[in-house]
C-alpha cells in the first residue's frame, strides 16, 4: 500500500494536493511508525471482510443446489413406466424455482466479485471465469424482457428475437447452475486462503508495532536515573548512548565518579568540578500546563498541584450544589 507523495511540477497547483504527503516528513521515523500502525489497520480490516464473505461461501452454495434440484427433480420423475403417474407440482412450486434461479444469478455475481475484490488484499489475482457467463445471463434475460413488452416493437422482429433468445435459454441456463456451484466454492477456497495469509501479516505487524511502540516512560525512567546515579558506571554510560537519536538524552562523554562518603551525606556534598552525573535532567513537559524544560520532580510536583486544584474545584461545586 503507497503513500501519495507530493510531485511538484511547476503546472497549475491542485485543490487535493494539499491533502497529499511531503515525502521528507515520510522519512522520519515517527512517520515509520505512524504507517506502519495504518497498515495494521488496513490489513486487520481486509483480515474482517475476507472472514465475512468466507462464511457466505457454503450456504450459497446450498442454495445453488436446491434451486437446481427442483428441476433435476422434475426431469428423473418423468423417467418412469406408464403405470406411475406423473409428478404434479404446484403452480408456485415454478414460480418459486424462477425466483430462486434469478436470486442465485445476482447474488453469485455480487460474492464473486466481492470474493476477487478481498483475495487482492492478499495477493491473490483470482478472476473468476463464471462472471463472463452470469454477465451474459443476466443481460439475456433482461433483453428478453425489453423484447416482450417493448411498446411499439414491430411483431416480425419480436418473434425470432424471442425465439431466438429462448434457444440461447436452453444452452445456457443448462451450464449455469454447474458453472456457479464450482465457482463458488473455489472463490470460498481463495477466501479462506487469503483469511489465513491476512491473519498472519495481522499478527506480524501487530508484534512488529507493539515492539516499536516501547513505552517511552520506562526509557525516561531508567536515563534519568542512570544520570542522576553518582557512582554511574560504564555499563550506564553505554545504555545512554544506544537510546534513540529522536530522544532527548544527551549521554556524557565521561563521568565523574564522586566518592562513596560524598554519597552518604548527600546534605553536605558538593558537586564535584566537571560532574553533572548527579545533575537532574530538564527535559520533561508538565501536561498540565505545557510547561516544558523542568525536571521529573517538578513534573510530579505539577501533577500533583494540579489534582489537588482539580479535587478543591469538585468540592466546591458539590458545596455549591
Amino acid at each position: 500500500m503507497a503513500i501519495t507523495t507530493i510531485k511538484p511540477d511547476g503546472q497549475s497547483v491542485n485543490p487535493l494536493a494539499a491533502l497529499n504527503l511531503d515525502p521528507e516528513q515520510l522519512a522520519t521515523p515517527t512517520a515509520q511508525r505512524a504507517r506502519l500502525s495504518g497498515l495494521l489497520d488496513a490489513k486487520r480490516e481486509a483480515h474482517q471482510s475476507a472472514a465475512r464473505l468466507a462464511r457466505w461461501a457454503r450456504p450459497l452454495s446450498i442454495a445453488v443446489v436446491l434451486t437446481s434440484g427442483l428441476h433435476i427433480w422434475e426431469t428423473l420423475a418423468a423417467v418412469a413406466p406408464p403405470s406411475v403417474a406423473a409428478l404434479s407440482l404446484p403452480g408456485w412450486a415454478y414460480h418459486l424455482s424462477a425466483l430462486l434461479l434469478v436470486l442465485m444469478i445476482d447474488c453469485s455475481i455480487v460474492f464473486l466479485a466481492a470474493a476477487t475484490s478481498a483475495a487482492a488484499y492478499a495477493g491473490h489475482n483470482h478472476r473468476s471465469a463464471a462472471l463472463p457467463l452470469l454477465y451474459t445471463a443476466t443481460g439475456l434475460l433482461n433483453l428478453a424482457y425489453l423484447a416482450r413488452y417493448m411498446p411499439g416493437l414491430p411483431d416480425a422482429l419480436q418473434g425470432p428475437v424471442l425465439s431466438l433468445l429462448a434457444i440461447v435459454f436452453v444452452l445456457l441456463l443448462s451450464t449455469l447452475v454447474p458453472v456457479v456451484l464450482v465457482a463458488i466454492e473455489r472463490a470460498g477456497h481463495i477466501l479462506t486462503v487469503s483469511r489465513l495469509a491476512l491473519g498472519v501479516e495481522v499478527a506480524t505487524l501487530r508484534g512488529l508495532v507493539e515492539a516499536d511502540n516501547i513505552p517511552v516512560a520506562a526509557q525516561e525512567s531508567r536515563a534519568e536515573e542512570l544520570l542522576c546515579h553518582a557512582n554511574a558506571t560504564p555499563a550506564a554510560e553505554a545504555y545512554l548512548r544506544e537510546l534513540p537519536a529522536q530522544q532527548s538524552y544527551p549521554a556524557p562523554e565521561s563521568v565523574t565518579r564522586q566518592p562513596v562518603s560524598a554519597i552518604a551525606e548527600p546534605e553536605t556534598a558538593s558537586l564535584v568540578a566537571g560532574n553533572t552525573s548527579n545533575v537532574p535532567v530538564a527535559i520533561y513537559r508538565c501536561r498540565h500546563c505545557g510547561v516544558e524544560g523542568i525536571t521529573k520532580a517538578e513534573q510530579l510536583a505539577h501533577g500533583r498541584r494540579h489534582a489537588t486544584e482539580r479535587r478543591n474545584r469538585h468540592t466546591q461545586e458539590e458545596n455549591t450544589e
